[in-house]
């Protein structure tokens, strides 16, 4: 899938212009404030660009229609949030036709079939407040579980990375590589340096006025607070 964004995009910058191919891993770095989260939700068209535009396969993402380019997006946002129902209910969540061997399959990914198994019900373990007592890390590995299962093309990631211990860290950094082998198109937001370095396009949205575009990451520098 390729995709393109050229264009200005107020608030986060007076120009940019990006293309990235299908198999493509661009990571977008910068401080808090920055807008790597509007980017993320520019991206998945919860909002539209107020100058500049958003191509997919040369086709305008305001012309797609958003609950079936929605269904085409893995996506992990910066702070998950679950319904009040089963484990199996979340990572169905919106996604037509998903069977529980999928839903098996993106739980190992995820290594979170170990902690399954100590659950009393498994895939009907219930959630309760949104999720909200469970560990940030397990919502994190959660959210990315729910996000696998529907088999996307394109991977979008607002700082997967963000509250995981050591091993679910690892276990990230593994389905990243599988999915990038598996020839994924990725978006990653986040100032991971481990993430930083697979990218193949690095978008630091901490330069002003216009963000700074690298074609190798070593090329700018990652690891903003």
């Amino acid at each position: 899938m390729a995709f393109t964004h050229p264009g200005a995009v107020a608030p986060l910058a007076e120009h940019v212009t990006l293309t990235l191919p299908a198999g493509g891993i661009l990571v977008v770095i910068g401080p808090s404030g920055t807008g790597k989260t509007v980017f993320a939700r520019l991206l998945l068209a919860l909002a539209d660009p107020l100058r500049g535009r958003i191509l997919v396969d040369g086709l305008e993402l305001r012309q797609i229609s958003h609950e079936w380019w929605r269904q085409q997006v893995c996506y992990v946002p910066q702070q998950p949030e679950f319904l009040d129902g089963s484990i199996a209910d979340n990572l169905h969540l919106g996604r037509d036709g998903v069977d529980d061997a999928a839903l098996y399959a993106a739980i190992a990914e995820t290594g979170l079939k170990p902690w399954l198994d100590t659950t009393p019900n498994g895939l009907q373990t219930m959630i309760e407040q949104g999720g909200r007592r469970l560990p940030p890390g397990l919502r994190h590995r959660l959210a990315l579980a729910r996000a696998l299962a529907g088999g996307g093309k394109l991977c979008l990631f607002d700082d997967p990375s963000t509250g995981l211990d050591a091993e679910a860290r690892q276990a990230l950094y593994d389905t990243l590589r599988r999915l990038s082998a598996e020839g994924r198109t990725m978006v990653i937001c986040s100032n991971d340096p481990a993430i930083a370095r697979g990218a193949s396009l690095l978008l630091d949205l901490g330069t002003k006025p216009v963000p700074r575009l690298a074609a190798k990451p070593q090329d700018a520098e990652a690891g903003h607070d």
